[in-house]
């Protein structure tokens, strides 16, 4: 308890003890260490730049029992047109599931190797692919570990101290049961955005975004979210925030492939104007064709 000298005013006693208040106040706060990320710090490692060519595109990596894929777009791989490979040589950057950790993962992809071998798979009415890149098996010398051995066509030229991350099936949610109206979050590398004069971005950085589950439309088995997509994002993972009980929960209900485009009609009687613009709302493929083409 603090004294005050009998003959002090009592404005100035009040004064002091007000000061003395704000002090201890910010004295007890807790650091900002202690600050909560909104999503788990591991998902931030999801998203894989893929480069290509000269064109660039998203993707993330998904377990199954005994291989792992790297998950797309399909047009991100093969030419609308012509359904060829834009390239053969495909390059894929990922972190690591650790932020602080500075080490990344690079793989280096023929994918007329990969093709011929049957681990290029397409899907054939949706835009989505994967592509087989490792076997999974149990290490010869401690049965508790695992190791993952390239398919032929794979080499790795960097590899990160927290090895690879990849979402397992067990996080992966079915188009019957995303929630409209629930959070999603977009991740991706939007190489598109910025000025090349004046970058304001790191294009070799993914990126996130944050919507909702705008609706879906079951004709055609598509997921409409409110969140704006750029060139760059097709092919990247949207990850749903479901709020439970003391907890929250993410999975991932499907690819990026576009952005919805609002179109404005202009002109008079000699001619006609049409602008196209982005909406702010993007289509996503769910996980069930992508479950397709593991399976």
């Amino acid at each position: 308890m603090m004294a005050f000298p009998l003959n002090e005013p009592e404005g100035e006693a009040i004064a002091r003890l007000a000061s003395f208040a704000l002090t201890v106040s910010l004295i007890t706060m807790p650091p900002l260490a202690t600050a909560q990320r909104a999503i788990p710090e591991d998902n931030l490692a999801y998203p894989v730049l893929l480069t290509i060519g000269s064109t660039t595109g998203s993707g993330f990596y998904l377990n199954a029992p005994d291989s792992v894929y790297l998950v797309t777009a399909k047009h991100v791989l093969f030419d609308p047109a012509t359904h060829r490979l834009i390239d053969s040589h495909l390059t894929l950057l990922s972190y690591s599931k650790d932020p602080g950790d500075a080490t990344h993962n690079v793989f280096v992809a023929d994918l007329s190797a990969l093709q011929t071998n049957g681990d290029i798979k397409p899907h054939p009415s949706q835009d989505v692919a994967v592509i087989k890149l490792f076997t999974v098996k149990r290490a010869d010398d401690d049965k508790s570990k695992f190791v993952m051995i390239p398919e032929p066509g794979v080499t790795a030229s960097e590899s990160s101290n927290q090895g690879v991350l990849g979402a397992d099936s067990n996080i992966v949610k079915l188009f019957a049961n995303v929630i409209t109206g629930n959070d999603v979050m977009v991740f991706g590398y939007p190489v598109s955005l910025g000025l090349q004069q004046l970058p304001e971005l790191d294009v070799h950085r993914p990126l996130l975004r944050k919507g909702i589950v705008a609706g879906t439309n079951p004709d055609k088995h598509a997921i409409i979210i409110d969140c704006p997509s750029y060139f760059g994002n097709s092919g990247g993972p949207v990850v749903e925030l479901d709020r439970e009980p003391f907890q929250t929960k993410l999975y991932i209900i499907g690819v990026v492939v576009q952005y919805v485009p609002f179109v404005q009609t202009g002109g008079g009687q000699t001619f006609a104007l049409q602008l196209a613009s982005n909406s702010g709302y993007s289509i996503v493929v769910p996980m069930d064709f992508v479950m397709e083409l593991i399976r």
